[in-house]
């Protein structure tokens, strides 16, 4: 019970901070933060669980890297 507790009380503070950067950072930048999460699931995954890296993840991270220099180096 007092994991789960925790786990709201994560995600609200989350929610909060996502809400804050969205109304004061600029939106593409944000949102390219947001979703540069899934590079880092997929780390950990391989670090701490052994999850093969398969060649479409690759191609997958490589796009995304891509994609976030493009719109970070485009300002």
């Amino acid at each position: 019970m007092i994991l789960l507790v925790a786990l709201g009380a994560i995600i609200a503070i989350q929610s909060y901070l996502q809400n804050r950067a969205l109304s004061t950072g600029a939106v593409t930048y944000t949102i390219t933060m947001k979703r540069a999460g899934v590079l880092f699931g997929i780390l950990w995954g391989w670090l701490f669980f052994k999850e093969t890296i398969i060649f479409r993840k690759i191609l997958g991270i490589i796009i995304a890297i891509a994609g976030i220099s493009i719109i970070i180096f485009s300002a």
